[in-house]
C-alpha cells in the first residue's frame, strides 16, 4: 500500500533533485527518504529517479506521476489544517481582501449587513492584488478575497471561487479638456493622453486596460479620479464614477471603437479552510447578495 509518507517524499524529491535536501524539508533522515522512494519503485516495478553526479533525476515514469503526488500532497496538508483547527470554530475577526477598484458603495453594502448580522465580528478591509490575496488566502491570514476574475481556470487548489456578476467600465475625462467636447472620439486620440490606472491592474486587477502611450499608475478610485481631473484620462466603474460626474468633475467619453460595452466579472474567493467558520459561510451569503443588486 502506497502512503502519503512515500508520495510526500516523492514529491521532494522530485522538487529538489537530492535525497538529501527532500530530507531536510521533510524533516527527515536521507535513508528514510531513500526507503519511501524504493518502496514506491517496488510497487510500480520501475526505477522513478537515477543518480547523476551529486543529483537525482527524475524518469519519465517520475514525471507521469508527480502531477499527481503534488495534488494528493496539497489535499493532505489542507486535510491535515483542518482537522488541527477544528477546534476553533468562531471566528472574532473576519478579514476581507479587494481589488482597490471595487466601488466603495459595494463595500458599504456588505459591511452593513455583516454588522448587522454579526454585531460582536471585526471586520478588516483591505486592498490587495489578486496575486497577494491568493497567497493569504492559503495561508489563512485572510478569509475571503472580492478580486477580478481569472481568465483561465485556478491553478491554486486549496481556493474555491464563485462568479458574482459583471461590474461595468467607462471611459472618463475632465469636462474642460478640448476632446470633451467631442461627440465621439476615437481610440488613437485618447492614445495621445496620459491614462491614469490603478496600481493592482499590473496584476491583473480591474480596470487593465491600457490603451495610452504613457500610463501613470496610482492607489486608489479617489486619487485616480483627481487625477483624471486634473488632466489625461482613465477607465473607471461606473459605480464610482457617476456622483463625480453628477458634480461636473468628470464628463464619460464616448469612444467610437471601444469601451461602451466594457465589463469586468468580479469572483469570491475563499479558502476550503475556511468553510468551517460560520461566520465566513455568512460574509459569502451577504456578498451573493450584495452582488446581486449592484452587479449586471
Amino acid at each position: 500500500m502506497i502512503t502519503l509518507e512515500q508520495i510526500h517524499s516523492f514529491r521532494q524529491v522530485y522538487q529538489m533533485r537530492s535525497y538529501s535536501a527532500a530530507g531536510r524539508a521533510l524533516g527527515k533522515e536521507r535513508s528514510t527518504v531513500r526507503e519511501h522512494i524504493g518502496a514506491l519503485e517496488d510497487i510500480v516495478g520501475r526505477p522513478l529517479f537515477t543518480v547523476v553526479g551529486k543529483r537525482v533525476e527524475p524518469t519519465s515514469i517520475a514525471d507521469l506521476l508527480y502531477p499527481r503526488a503534488l495534488h494528493l500532497s496539497k489535499q493532505a496538508r489542507d486535510f491535515q489544517r483542518m482537522a488541527e483547527s477544528l477546534w476553533d470554530t468562531q471566528l472574532t475577526e473576519l478579514t476581507l481582501l479587494h481589488d482597490p477598484a471595487i466601488p466603495a458603495e459595494i463595500l458599504v453594502a456588505i459591511e452593513r449587513q455583516l454588522i448587522e448580522r454579526c454585531p460582536t465580528l471585526t471586520l478588516c478591509w483591505r486592498a490587495e492584488t489578486r496575486e497577494v490575496a491568493y497567497q493569504h488566502l492559503v495561508a489563512g491570514s485572510a478569509h475571503i478575497a472580492l478580486m477580478a476574475a481569472e481568465n483561465k481556470n485556478m491553478t491554486v487548489t486549496e481556493i474555491l471561487a464563485i462568479n458574482l456578476g459583471a461590474l461595468a467600465f467607462g471611459a472618463y475625462i475632465c469636462p474642460e479638456h478640448p476632446l470633451a467636447a467631442t461627440s465621439e472620439i476615437t481610440v488613437n486620440e485618447l492614445r495621445s493622453l496620459t491614462q491614469y490606472l490603478i496600481w493592482s491592474g499590473r496584476g491583473g486587477g480591474l480596470g487593465a486596460f491600457q490603451l495610452s502611450d504613457q500610463c501613470h499608475f496610482v492607489g486608489d478610485c479617489t486619487t485616480q479620479m483627481a487625477m483624471i481631473h486634473a488632466g489625461g484620462w482613465g477607465i473607471l466603474p461606473r459605480n464610482t464614477a457617476h456622483n463625480w460626474v453628477a458634480q461636473g468633475r468628470l464628463k464619460e467619453l464616448k469612444p467610437a471603437e471601444l469601451l461602451q460595452s466594457y465589463q469586468e466579472r468580479i469572483c469570491l474567493y475563499y479558502s476550503l479552510t475556511g468553510e468551517r467558520y460560520p461566520e465566513v459561510a455568512t460574509a459569502i451569503d451577504v456578498i451573493k447578495s450584495v452582488a446581486l443588486e449592484q452587479l449586471s
